[in-house]
């Protein structure tokens, strides 16, 4: 599953989060050069089809993340590490129920 995971804020007390705004504090984020963990998944529908995505090297892989970084780093607000991770769903494309979960 997709997910954004923002940096935990265990040491803050209630004096220091007025620090960072509460734009911030409202999503948990300890610091603001912490970076936000976007979780990302590519799925195909066949083990052939992975080798494609990924690239020699992942240099496919590579070069999705710099053009994704930009634009994700503006949409969180801060700096975001993508991480992503190429699955295998058989027939993903013509199941409902696989594309309801997958946000289609």
């Amino acid at each position: 599953m997709d997910s954004v995971i923002y940096p935990d804020n265990d040491d803050d007390d209630d004096d220091d989060s007025a620090a960072f705004g509460d734009a911030n504090n409202a999503v948990g984020a300890a610091n603001p050069t912490d970076k936000v963990r976007v979780l990302v998944s590519i799925y195909v529908e066949r083990d052939s089809q992975k080798p494609i995505i990924i690239g020699k090297g992942a240099q496919h892989l590579v070069q999705v993340k710099k053009r994704l970084r930009t634009p994700v780093n503006r949409i969180i607000g801060r700096k975001a590490k993508l991480e992503l991770h190429v699955k295998v769903a058989k027939g993903w494309q013509s199941d409902p129920k696989k594309l309801a979960r997958l946000g289609f």
